[in-house]
């Protein structure tokens, strides 16, 4: 069984967006590949030469986003709270699975197999001074 590893993504957390449809062709295309490459790049790096995640795993997810800058008066208040406005919980974890599941340029894939491996998952939206989010991908017996 494989240890635990938490992974950080800095920045605002980023909930998963629809595809769009554009151009004379009215082709699909993805509006985050870009972003979703630069993180990519990060979780390879934080990940290592480790094995990827192959068998049923538990995600447990924390997003910790920034504090609004109308309630600056309140912010260390705020900081450790439940955010509980949008972005959904639910869009959130569907990025963070899409980037952890996806390809590189080199075929290979990032940490995951295919992220239908998750079969149970905890996550939650915090007020922090640092947006941010961290994950953990723990192998389940």
């Amino acid at each position: 069984m494989k240890p635990a590893i938490t992974y950080v993504i800095s920045g605002e957390p980023v909930p998963l967006a629809r595809p769009r449809i554009g151009g004379p062709g009215r082709f699909v295309y993805d509006s985050q590949k870009h972003t979703k490459h630069v993180i990519i790049n990060d979780l390879r790096r934080q990940h290592g030469d480790r094995p990827l995640y192959s068998g049923p795993c538990h995600l447990e997810a924390i997003y910790y986003m920034r504090i609004p800058k109308t309630s600056i008066k309140k912010r260390d208040e705020m900081v450790g709270t439940y955010h509980i406005f949008k972005p959904d919980a639910d869009n959130l974890c569907k990025f963070t699975l899409d980037v952890a599941s996806m390809r590189t340029i080199n075929d290979e894939f990032v940490l995951l197999k295919d992220d239908c491996i998750i079969a149970s998952i905890s996550v939650k939206k915090i007020y922090d001074l640092i947006p941010r989010t961290e994950f953990t991908i723990t192998e389940l017996k």
